[in-house]
């Protein structure tokens, strides 16, 4: 159970994160070119990137309501989705106008992916981060689509790094300082986030943030001025809606008596004298 759940938090997670960085490159790389012809339209929907969107949704609503319970396989396909996009840009980079150039990024694609999923999931500290941090990354491109454009509303993708920054560094320290409760919320919201776009590749009409200069006019003052779609909106209230059920639940029932701790400390994070422990009361994965 736990190898197939891998496997669809896998898809899940890689999926999210190629379509992140298509949001902030400027579409003219391969991957880039890559992305656009299997994400295009809802209305051209085929075999692969309906299987996608199909256990993002899927995937999504696991992690969302029992992503600190499944918390291993999740740190795991973080690791994975961070290394896998590394590797293909830096390959992309490095084999530049080579014939074997698509075939070499996919390839370091899958092999820095599946390197840095292990690494991660094998040092704790640093799963822990990277799940918070993951968490942090997406909630920095909905809010830049939101509202945080306008801190520099002449160049929106400025405004998104240094969001995703901040809040990559923030969400990941405080998940390594706080870690349960932190976890806990970062999946559910990462879920929330991952689902809705699932739900939204079928439905159709889900903005991305990199149509922000699309939504752009500027005055005859050279101010500048943003018409979102209405669709973005009902979108994230369906994503705040699905990321509040998923920590109601899993703080009362999935994550409930769950206490993942580092297994290299020698009392496991937590003194586990009862073999049988009540409702409520910690266990603790080592």
């Amino acid at each position: 159970m736990t190898s197939m759940l891998r496997q669809l938090l896998l898809v899940c997670v890689v999926a999210h994160a190629v379509v992140a960085v298509d949001k902030i490159s400027n579409g003219n790389s391969t991957f880039d070119q890559n992305v656009n012809s299997l994400f295009s339209s809802a209305s051209k929907i085929t075999w692969a990137p309906g299987l996608v969107a199909t256990v993002s949704l899927v995937a999504g609503l696991v992690i969302a309501f029992a992503g600190y319970k499944l918390f291993r396989p999740v740190m795991f396909v973080c690791g994975f989705a961070v290394g896998s996009v590394l590797g293909y840009l830096i390959a992309e980079k490095i084999f530049s106008g080579q014939s074997y150039q698509v075939t070499a990024s996919w390839i370091a694609f899958i092999v820095l992916g599946l390197f840095v999923g292990a690494f991660v999931m094998n040092i704790w500290v640093c799963g822990v981060f990277v799940v918070g941090a993951a968490a942090g990354v997406l909630l920095a491109f909905e809010l830049n689509t939101s509202v945080g454009y306008k801190i520099y509303p002449s160049n929106p993708t400025t405004s998104l790094w240094i969001l995703i920054i901040v809040l990559g560094l923030l969400v990941g320290g405080l998940a390594m300082w706080l870690e349960r409760p932190v976890l806990i919320v970062a999946t559910s919201f990462f879920g929330a986030v991952a689902a809705v776009w699932g739900i939204g590749y079928f439905a159709g009409k889900y903005p991305s943030s990199a149509e922000l200069e699309a939504w752009r006019s500027q005055a005859a003052d050279g101010t500048y001025s943003y018409d979102l779609p209405n669709a973005w909106w009902y979108y994230l209230a369906a994503s705040v809606a699905l990321f509040a059920l998923g920590m109601f639940v899993q703080f009362s029932k999935t994550a409930l008596g769950v206490l993942h701790s580092n297994p290299r400390r020698k009392d496991g994070g937590y003194n586990a004298t009862t073999s049988a422990p009540r409702r409520g009361q910690p266990i603790s994965h080592v």
